[in-house]
């Protein structure tokens, strides 16, 4: 089994659950490496390197779905959307927060108020 890793040996050096890595497994990010004669999901090289680039995909919140996209085009434009659609959905979230401050803020400021009776 030489450079292969066990499910947990992956799950404890990433500090993942095995119930991640599973589904990540299942939703084709990663591969692992299965005998017949040894039930356990073995990890090679290659797929702890993959495995590393999901993780900082992760990292950057991206979507399963955007994963899965950036994963299986080797063409940098399709980095290059996905992460543009991030910054796009980042600046709506801050608009809609400086909303939301305001309201908050008014309202604080109209509670605060002494009032007269």
């Amino acid at each position: 089994m030489g450079n292969l890793k066990k499910i947990q040996e992956v799950s404890s050096k990433y500090n993942i659950t095995s119930r991640t890595l599973r589904y990540y497994e299942d939703e084709g990010l990663i591969p692992s490496t299965r005998t017949v004669d040894y039930a356990y999901r073995m990890y090679d090289e290659a797929a702890l390197k993959r495995l590393e680039k999901v993780l900082s995909l992760r990292n950057l919140e991206l979507s399963i779905k955007e994963i899965q996209q950036v994963l299986s085009s080797s063409d940098s434009d399709v980095m290059l959307q996905v992460l543009q659609q991030k910054v796009e959905r980042i600046d709506s979230q801050i608009v809609r927060l400086k909303r939301l401050k305001t309201v908050i803020a008014d309202f604080i400021q109209e509670t605060a108020q002494p009032r007269n009776s």
